[in-house]
């Protein structure tokens, strides 16, 4: 259901080159987008494109509420380094120590010990 309004929503989109910047089919794209996601919140595509409609508009305080959604929900890489130099996060990359999140991070400080790093004894 919600990929006949995705697509409904591209297909105005796509009438801008055709017929340039008309109010209605943009009304119609916002409509699509906003129906789709309503079934599919997490769609961070759609959310692009309803912020894209948004922009085109010149509705730029809805737009960047889009563009705010998508920035939360971008997956990132985190490395656990030595140093922040490339040969630093090249060698954390290399024993693994690495993770993919989007969600928000806690960091600690404390003597922790990450699964395979050597232990010594002091």
């Amino acid at each position: 259901m919600n990929k006949d309004y995705f697509e409904k929503g591209d297909m105005c989109l796509d009438m801008y080159d055709a017929y340039g910047r008309n109010p209605i089919v943009f009304e119609r794209a916002i409509k699509n987008y906003k129906k789709g996601l309503q079934f599919s919140p997490n769609d961070t595509l759609y959310h692009y494109r309803l912020g894209y409609a948004y922009h085109l508009m010149r509705r730029l305080t809805e737009a960047s509420g889009e563009y705010k959604v998508i920035r939360e929900r971008i997956a990132r890489t985190f490395v656990q380094s030595d140093s922040l130099s490339e040969d630093g996060l090249l060698g954390g990359l290399r024993r693994g120590h690495v993770f993919v999140s989007s969600e928000p991070l806690l960091f600690f400080q404390q003597n922790i010990r990450i699964r395979g790093m050597n232990v010594v004894k002091r």
